[in-house]
């Protein structure tokens, strides 16, 4: 499944909604949309070379949207 595009569509017919309910919603949804594709550019390099190859910045985000596909999607 590709998290960065299943739930794209619904951000435009959603934000007034959010915007009125939870100002942050938004906010926090770009972010998360970041970190997984920031997970999604490194998933390359981790299949060519391994984890071991990433610094520990990309770990700690490797980890982090590990995380959010778990707990949150």
């Amino acid at each position: 499944m590709n998290w960065n595009i299943s739930f794209s569509n619904y951000d435009r017919a959603l934000s007034e909604y959010y915007s009125k309910k939870d100002p942050e919603f938004m906010t926090l949804r770009e972010s998360i949309r970041q970190i997984l594709q920031a997970e999604d550019e490194l998933q390359e390099i981790v299949q060519l070379v391994g984890k071991d190859s990433l610094t520990e910045e990309q770990k700690a985000v490797f980890r982090t949207a590990g995380i959010i596909k778990e707990e949150f999607l």
